[in-house]
């Protein structure tokens, strides 16, 4: 795909997490994948990696701010994935998050993948820092926060 994640999973259920895992690498291979159990600090590993540092939870809106893990992305402005489960989309949305479907699949992660890699590769680079590109729109048929993708990455 050209891009290197590194994700954080920070998920209760260590067979969600390792599955999630599994299916992230397969959709992005030569990725990084960390899991970071409830509690845990941001793996130290992840600050020194040159690739795209993807946090993905099952946390609400409300209890991000509060999770350790969570600070180098609320504080560098790195992607954010929350699961469905305790928030809507729109409130998923409104801070400029992602959201991943629960329960999840192989494909949902792919697509995942495909929308950050999008989402990178049409950041624009000012004198203050990476911005996503304008337009996030809410995907009627997904339930998701997705960005105007051009019909070639849709069909894909």
């Amino acid at each position: 795909m050209g891009h290197s994640f590194t994700f954080v999973i920070h998920e209760r259920d260590h067979f969600v997490a390792r599955d999630m895992g599994q299916g992230l690498i397969n959709a992005a291979p030569g990725s990084s994948v960390f899991h970071s159990p409830t509690a845990s600090p941001c793996p130290a590993e992840v600050l020194a990696f040159s690739s795209i540092n993807v946090l993905i939870t099952d946390a609400s809106v409300a209890e991000v701010g509060d999770l350790p893990v969570a600070h180098p992305w609320l504080t560098q402005g790195w992607p954010v994935v929350l699961r469905m489960g305790f928030d809507s989309v729109d409130t998923i949305c409104a801070k400029g998050w992602h959201v991943l479907t629960a329960p999840f699949n192989w494909d949902d992660l792919r697509d995942l993948v495909q929308r950050l890699t999008f989402i990178r590769s049409h950041q624009a680079v000012t004198e203050d820092g990476l911005h996503p590109p304008a337009g996030i729109i809410r995907d009627p048929a997904g339930g998701s926060c997705a960005r105007a993708f051009p019909a070639a990455l849709q069909q894909a």
